[in-house]
């Protein structure tokens, strides 16, 4: 034996099988180019909105959510594909919405969900420090559909 050192494994097993990767929504279909290029900015806009609100009313930014980002946006397809928005099992605080891709932007969605007094309160809450922002086009109603998840 040889102290102070790892020797590899030499009998040609192989321990590391990769974990089966989440299968997307099969019925979701990514939208053309330009129009990812919109949800791309939208995303970028929600963030941009929310933190420019609650800046003003002196709360603390609120920054992205890695870990509710995949999340997120597989709700967002689900709705894109189901043309609905319904509540997830999960605790956790979420805004959805929808509009017409002609009229979608990210400060679009977020002048709609803030009057409403339940949905301001919730991007406006001071102890939500995290977001994650999901964005997803349906080709068949031609509508943006947005999840926002936060903590």
């Amino acid at each position: 034996t040889t102290a102070g050192g790892s020797a590899p494994d030499d009998d040609g097993s192989s321990t590391d099988d990769p974990a089966p990767e989440q299968p997307e929504d099969p019925d979701y279909i990514a939208p053309p180019e330009h129009i990812q290029a919109q949800l791309d900015t939208i995303q970028t806009e929600v963030y941009t909105a929310i933190n420019d609100m609650r800046t003003e009313q002196n709360l603390s930014m609120i920054f992205e959510y890695p870990d509710r980002q995949e999340a997120a946006q597989d709700k967002a397809e689900l709705n894109a594909v189901t043309g609905q928005e319904d509540i997830v099992d999960e605790n956790i605080s979420m805004l959805q919405a929808h509009l017409p891709l002609n009229e979608a932007s990210g400060y679009e969605f977020i002048e709609r969900l803030r009057t409403s007094e339940s949905h301001l309160a919730v991007m406006m809450e001071p102890t939500n420090l995290h977001m994650a922002v999901g964005v997803a086009y349906s080709a068949s109603d031609d509508k943006v559909w947005l999840v926002l998840q936060f903590e």
